[in-house]
């Protein structure tokens, strides 16, 4: 439903690139690499931002575009005061102590799972012609098994956090380690995962968080030479694959729709300015708490909830929807929903809880790592989308605490050689 093409778009990427290099500026002693979330967070940002200063010009500014504004100003000024500055050496030279067989064990349950959890897409695939992989996401996105849904979200970072550190560390299976993952972004890709490549990178660019006092300055540089490289090549995958959504489309579709995408961000801030959301959604602390966990207590206590997102989308089409791909429950909107008068407080609050999650310094337990990985992957989720986020942190917690918890409290004696131990310490000369 959201739609560029009803704004200036020329005025749009301007500003859009204006934003990005200010921000960007303005945290860069935050960042890590070009593969950094936070890099992300900065275009995210930029693409919200610009969309408000857009729509204001050519509709006028009101109160709900200046709180919205704010609402990103203050999130940013308390990202720049409290996040770890990467020219600062914060972590220790601590040294992991990872059991082999616990690893191992560990990957290969992650792997099973992951599989499991894909058995959707394997029974589409063979169900229906190569052409029409592309638009699996299309039918995944009108409802998936809840439980495989649960055990993709909770096992994916545990799957890609052993990986790399098999391939960047422990060396051992490497070469079919990096076949699995190469595969597994393969059948991302098949499966109209449009941005999977990418996710994969920023995914990469957590793992290099976590262990960056490993890397020299010229290290750094190079991995984001070829990181920038990775990053041109996920975006020409997700235009391209974005263009096979119709079989009359052409590569300039999909860059249109690439570029829809990039603002589309904003687009539950178009909803509710443009169709008086203030006037239709509730707010207070129980239609609040409602917004990010009505979805569970619908179940529990048999009522009917409609989530924020489609409740904008049934603003714009103006009839109720069985089924609606709605905009994500963003910051300024969980602002309007909590009470916009309490919005500075709101946003400081959030904000905190994002940067306790970013803040997290790597462990000498393996178990506790793969914690902190959890938590750095979540870390702007309550920014982008409260009610996901929700769904996100439950499912980590169930599937780390059924299938892998056990498994890291087998005790083993078998602990990692000495060179394997000064690799992950930082110890690299």
């Amino acid at each position: 439903m959201f739609n560029i093409t009803n704004y200036n778009t020329v005025a749009l990427f301007i500003v859009l690139i204006i934003n990005f290099t200010l921000i960007s500026f303005y945290l860069k002693n935050k960042i890590t690499s070009i593969i950094d979330p936070l890099v992300y967070e900065i275009l995210w940002l930029s693409s919200n931002i610009s969309f408000l200063l857009v729509f204001s010009f050519q509709y006028g500014f009101n109160p709900f575009s200046i709180i919205f504004l704010f609402s990103f100003f203050l999130y940013i000024f308390i990202l720049k005061k409290q996040l770890i500055s990467n020219n600062v050496r914060y972590f220790k030279k601590v040294k992991i102590v990872i059991n082999k067989n616990k690893i191992f064990l560990v990957y290969v349950m992650s792997l099973a799972l992951l599989l499991y959890s894909k058995v959707d897409l394997f029974i589409y695939m063979i169900e229906n012609d190569f052409s029409h992989w592309f638009l699996y996401r299309f039918v995944d996105l009108q409802g998936r098994n809840p439980i495989l849904r649960i055990i993709n979200i909770g096992v994916v970072p545990v799957f890609l956090y052993i990986s790399f550190l098999y391939i960047f560390f422990l060396k051992k299976y490497k070469f079919i380690i990096s076949l699995l993952l190469i595969g597994y972004i393969i059948l991302l890709l098949l499966g109209g995962g449009r941005s999977s490549l990418l996710s994969i990178i920023f995914a990469f660019g957590i793992f290099l968080i976590m262990h960056r006092n490993i890397y020299t300055k010229k290290e750094l540089s190079k991995i984001n030479i070829y990181s920038s490289i990775f990053v041109f090549i996920s975006i020409l995958f997700i235009i391209v694959i974005s263009s096979m959504y119709k079989t009359d489309s052409v590569f300039m579709d999909g860059v249109n729709i690439f570029l829809n995408r990039v603002m589309a961000n904003a687009d539950g801030l178009e909803y509710y300015m443009r169709y008086n959301g203030y006037d239709n959604i509730q707010s207070g602390f129980f239609s609040y708490i409602m917004s990010f966990l009505g979805i569970y207590i619908k179940r529990i206590l048999d009522i009917d909830y409609i989530n924020i997102g489609q409740q904008l989308s049934e603003l714009v089409v103006r009839h109720s929807l069985d089924f609606a791909q709605g905009s994500n429950y963003t910051l300024p909107l969980q602002v309007m929903v909590f009470g916009y008068y309490f919005y500075p407080i709101y946003v400081v609050l959030i904000s905190l809880v994002v940067i306790k999650m970013r803040n997290q310094l790597i462990s000498n337990s393996f178990s506790k790592n793969i914690r902190i990985y959890y938590l750095l992957s979540l870390s702007f989720g309550p920014i982008h989308d409260l009610e996901y986020f929700m769904l996100r942190i439950i499912s980590c917690i169930l599937i780390y605490f059924i299938f892998f918890y056990p498994i890291l409290n087998i005790n083993y004696s078998l602990i990692l050689s000495n060179p394997i131990k000064n690799n992950l310490n930082g110890a690299k000369k």
